[in-house]
Order: structure tokens, then sequence, then C-alpha cells
């Protein structure tokens, strides 16, 4: 008996294919079916996500006593949100978030969680797969931001950007 999702967690080119034939697969065989085309590992899915340091940080844990910590910070310049990611242009450099806090969050289906910042930013929708891929890649994707700010003059701290910009100004 196939059971009936009430949301899409995820669309593959082959749904149309997989529900013209005659075998019924079950959800977790089109799961596992599709994660395996995908090359993405099969157990994303966090067993618990803590909020730590009053919002400086989140502790993702998984089965098997993996965990990955991510800072708000890195978190938010890492948003997977469009204004962030350039609707499709070229992303956009957060700069300035040294010391934004996360202050809620929300679970969105069974797949994803977002992240509301002090900033007020709340549109970035965090997958289980996007979160693993933060952690297990979170030291080169830092440098990278650092390097990515150095090359436009912008700062992590907040007040150095604004007072390059009130110099810039007079």
């Amino acid at each position: 008996m196939m059971k009936v999702m009430k949301r899409s967690i995820f669309t593959f080119n082959n749904l149309v294919a997989a529900r013209t034939l005659s075998i019924a697969f079950n959800f977790k065989h089109l799961v596992q079916r599709h994660f395996s085309t995908q090359s993405t590992p099969l157990l994303l899915k966090p067993k618990e996500i803590l909020v730590k340091e009053k919002g400086s940080y989140i502790e993702i844990n998984y089965e098997g006593n993996k965990s990955h910590t991510l800072s708000a910070e890195f978190l938010r310049v890492n948003s997977p949100s469009a204004e962030v990611k350039g609707h499709g242009f070229k992303p956009k450099i957060v700069y300035g978030r040294r010391y934004v806090r996360i202050i809620g969050a929300e679970y969105v289906g069974n797949y994803a969680i977002r992240l509301i910042f002090d900033d007020l930013h709340e549109t970035g929708i965090y997958s289980w797969a996007y979160l693993h891929e933060l952690g297990e890649n979170k030291f080169s994707l830092m440098r990278k931001y650092l390097s990515q700010l150095k090359s436009i003059g912008k700062s992590r701290d907040p007040r150095k950007n604004t007072a390059n910009t009130a110099k810039a100004s007079s």
C-alpha cells in the first residue's frame, strides 16, 4: 500500500514515471532511490538541534555520536535565502554579523529548520542536507568568507564597517 505524503520534500524528474509503474513503491524505497541517485547520505536528519549560549551557536547531534557546532554568524552569512544567494545573480556577501544571535527556530516539515536572527533575517530555510554540508565544510567556508570580506574591504565587526562608511563619506 502506498503512503500519501502531505508535503513534497523533494522533487525529481522520474516521479511521473514512478507513478505509472504497476508496482507501488513505498515511500522509504522512493526516498532511498532518490537519494542514492543524488549521492546524498541517507541519515541526515538530526537527532536534536540545540540553540546554545543565548543564541550564539547551534549544536546539531546526529545518530552515532556525530555532531556539528555552527556559530550564528556562520549560519547567517551562509543563509540559503534568496536574499543572500543573490536571486539567481551574484551572491551577496553579508558582512558585520559577528555578534548576530539566533532568537528563534521553527521546524519546516520533516526536512528543514528556519532560523530567525536578531537582525530580523528569517527567510533562510536550512535543509538537513544543507546543515550537514555546512558542518562538514565549515572551516573552508569560513576561510572563503574571510577572504571575500578582505577583498571588498569589509569586516565581520559591524562597528568597523560603520567607521569605514563614515570615513568614506567625509
